[in-house]
């Protein structure tokens, strides 16, 4: 049995945009659907075996600034995989943290960009194929992109202030939010 959770959306911006309401809408659909769909299923992946996959984000791997609320949901979604998964192996269910960077996918539109960021990224094949390699060799979380596992290890290993403000310099000198559409 494979379950794979991969709905999700972020936004870009000083919290609390794009709103409150908005930032909760990111943490049930980020975090509570991915607990939730899991728990449903979670007596027949026990009773048949099978792999849950997870889609995190490279951004769960530090504060991200501009991101806030995006990056944590993924934090919880990476770090609740990677428990899960020691939890689950001796019954027979693998979990596995599928964290990609920037991925050539909508996820631009759904953050309130106008237009695609310039950030290029990824296919979303070959981010797939790598998850597929993840759930085959067991991995319990897969950074895809070469790049970004590298960037994945030295943003982990600094202080999380230190990578906020680092991060915050970086995004700034995107400067993405000329990107944005304009508010309603």
């Amino acid at each position: 049995m494979l379950l794979v959770n991969n709905s999700g959306f972020g936004s870009y911006g000083e919290f609390p945009a794009p709103g409150v309401a908005r930032n909760l809408e990111m943490i049930d659909l980020n975090v509570r659907a991915v607990v939730h769909l899991t728990g449903l299923l979670w007596p027949d992946l026990r009773a048949r075996g099978g792999v849950v996959a997870n889609v995190a984000s490279l951004a769960g791997y530090q504060p991200t600034p501009l991101m806030t609320t995006y990056a944590a949901t993924k934090a919880f979604v990476l770090n609740w995989s990677v428990a899960l998964d020691a939890e689950a192996r001796p019954h027979g269910v693998r979990c596995v943290a599928i964290c990609p960077g920037p991925v050539s996918t909508n996820f631009s539109k759904a953050a309130g960009f106008a237009s695609s960021t310039g950030l290029g990224g990824q296919s979303a094949e070959a981010c797939a194929e790598e998850a597929l390699d993840a759930m085959a060799a067991g991995a319990p979380e897969r950074v895809t992109g070469l790049r970004h596992r590298l960037l994945s290890v030295l943003s982990a290993r600094l202080p999380k202030p230190w990578a906020a403000a680092i991060g915050l310099r970086m995004i700034r000198r995107l400067r993405l939010d000329r990107l944005l559409k304009p508010a309603d």
